[in-house]
């Protein structure tokens, strides 16, 4: 998982990702998908310090269902300078009930050396994740890595946050209550007192349609549970700030965009004012 307390990809046996793979390759990109030219296809990350050919460092595909649904999230991250041999993949499938429009389940295969997998179950509340639990498994030997159970409580700007992770004999379990700052439908705020849970956040936002947010699962914080996520708001990231109590700022990216006539970005310039080496450029593609 990508959150709190785990470097681990999330997981469960291969066997059962792969037949859940087969169960939904059917239906993807089925109806008028296709020919949305709303619809993300393909986002691409370069780093723009190596030459052209050789900037690649993450390309994501995306695929859905005839109802629109976001299906399949796959990423390949590469590494510019190293060996091309070096190539990292991240397949992230998401399983719904009927016609629901919210995933019950994602399973997300990260194969980064050692292989893991994590099968993780979603309840909500109007919309947001009220529940998330996790199993996580290592592939080549079915090992139990961790379970992880996370919830979240809604009041107003307040929301309480309870985490419980076990791995083997080992329990590890935090809470605390965050305050939620939303504007236009995006959390421009997030404060943890104690950095319990997470970083304090500062984000500024434009007006223009944000093609990832329908690929995203949405929590009342912001949270990356999966490494296929991208927090993504309703609206774009102009400016992202993170606080600890010990390190101010901890991380400062600026984002600029290019557009499309009806407002749908194109390019985004993604620049770290903290380690201008970690800056990025990201291309958006969309079905025809």
């Amino acid at each position: 998982m990508k959150l709190f307390l785990s470097i681990f990809g999330i997981t469960l046996p291969s066997l059962l990702f792969f037949s859940c793979q087969k169960e939904i390759a059917s239906d993807i990109l089925l109806g008028t998908v296709k020919n949305d030219s709303t619809v993300l296809s393909k986002y691409i990350e370069l780093d723009t310090a190596f030459p052209s050919g050789q900037d690649t460092t993450s390309i994501y595909t995306f695929s859905y269902d005839n109802l629109k649904r976001i299906k399949q999230i796959t990423q390949v991250k590469k590494f510019p300078g190293q060996p091309s041999t070096t190539v990292y993949n991240i397949t992230t499938e998401f399983f719904y009930s009927g016609n629901e429009r919210l995933p019950y389940k994602t399973i997300e295969l990260n194969q980064e050396g050692v292989t893991y997998v994590d099968t993780s179950f979603y309840t909500y509340s109007n919309g947001l994740v009220r529940s998330d639990s996790s199993v996580n498994y290592r592939v080549d030997n079915n090992e139990l890595l961790f379970t992880n159970t996370v919830s979240f409580s809604v009041s107003g700007s307040s929301v309480f946050v309870k985490l419980k992770e076990i791995n083997g004999t080992s329990i590890y379990s935090d809470s605390a209550t965050l305050t939620i700052t939303r504007q236009n439908g995006n959390i421009i705020s997030q404060y943890d007192p104690q950095n319990a849970i997470t970083d304090n956040i500062q984000l500024k936002c434009d007006n223009k349609v944000n093609p990832l947010y329908n690929a995203d699962i949405h929590y009342p914080i912001i949270y990356e549970h999966l490494f296929n996520s991208f927090n993504a708001q309703k609206n774009n990231i102009t400016e992202d700030t993170r606080f600890t109590r010990l390190v101010n700022p901890k991380q400062h990216l600026q984002y600029s965009y290019s557009y499309r006539p009806d407002g749908y970005p194109l390019t985004v310039k993604k620049d770290d004012l903290l380690n201008l080496t970690a800056s990025r450029k990201g291309l958006f593609f969309y079905t025809k």
